[in-house]
């Protein structure tokens, strides 16, 4: 055996005591297979001499091509598991029991998405919400929401909070509810002094001109709309429900007293509500 002299140095790993430098040594150091696979508990207490260090320069870059593969393998992997993953969805969607549902069936369940009027915030005109969103999923879901009425008979114009906290009723999104049901129309119109009086005025036109189809309306009559509720005198036959909130100034009510609703022959249920005081109203 190899006996080191005292001008050796060691290298501690477990109970073996390896000489790592010396005159003459080298190439047995070299040829260590211990040095190319250092075992986890060996501890290195000094600065490594030219030889040493060349040894850990060269498992440094080893061990960091070897990472870099590993790493590589690794992504690939990833991008297959996506890929996978990405067919099984597929494949349990086209094996989904809702495929084989029959239209009538999917309508119903459709029209069940739809939030309750009281429980409507100033999110109406998100695309994100029932029924707007069933038309996104997929061209068999778009046909049956498309063609079922119901879906589309709650027009709900609210002007919530202030200008950009919720998305804005939209005069074309609203047109194409009307558009696509033949059913009469439930109407919630809810203006907003912080809103455009103009865009409001000019939605609530729009409705007006289909007046003769409202069944039910819940309404918020705001200065703007006052001098427009005129138009409604006598073009409301299919109206059975009205509820009123009155905030007008009373200028405003004097001028243009509240008879629209006069000659709303169809007329059975009707609530008004006022702030200051208790308004007259001829149904």
């Amino acid at each position: 055996g190899l006996k080191p002299g005292p001008e050796h140095h060691y290298l501690r790993c477990q109970s073996r005591r390896l000489p790592v430098s010396g005159t003459g040594h080298e190439s047995h150091l070299q040829r260590s297979s211990v040095l190319h696979t250092p075992p986890k508990s060996c501890k290195f207490q000094r600065a490594p001499n030219a030889v040493e260090e060349g040894f850990f320069r060269d498992a440094v870059l080893k061990t960091g091509a070897r990472l870099a593969q590993i790493e590589e393998q690794i992504q690939a992997l990833k991008a297959e598991r996506a890929q996978l993953r990405d067919r099984q969805r597929q494949n349990h969607s086209i094996l989904s029991a809702l495929r084989r549902l029959p239209p009538e069936i999917l309508a119903e369940i459709f029209v069940g998405t739809l939030r309750p009027t009281d429980e409507l915030e100033g999110d109406v005109s998100d695309m994100k919400t029932s029924p707007w969103v069933l038309t996104q999923v997929s061209s068999r879901w778009r046909n049956v929401s498309v063609s079922t009425p119901s879906l589309w008979c709650n027009i709900s114009a609210i002007y919530g909070g202030s200008p950009g906290e919720f998305p804005e009723p939209r005069l074309e999104m609203v047109r194409t509810q009307v558009e696509r049901t033949k059913w009469n129309l439930k109407i919630q119109f809810y203006p907003s002094e912080s809103h455009d009086p103009a865009r409001q005025v000019e939605l609530f036109q729009f409705l007006a001109s289909h007046s003769a189809r409202w069944e039910q309306l819940d309404i918020h009559v705001a200065a703007a709309l006052i001098p427009h509720l005129a138009q409604l005198r006598g073009s409301l036959p299919a109206l059975r429900r009205l509820w009123i909130q009155y905030d007008a100034p009373d200028s405003e009510m004097e001028e243009n007293p509240l008879d629209c609703f006069e000659l709303a022959s169809s007329l059975f249920d009707i609530g008004i509500e006022n702030r200051s005081r208790f308004i007259p109203i001829r149904v």
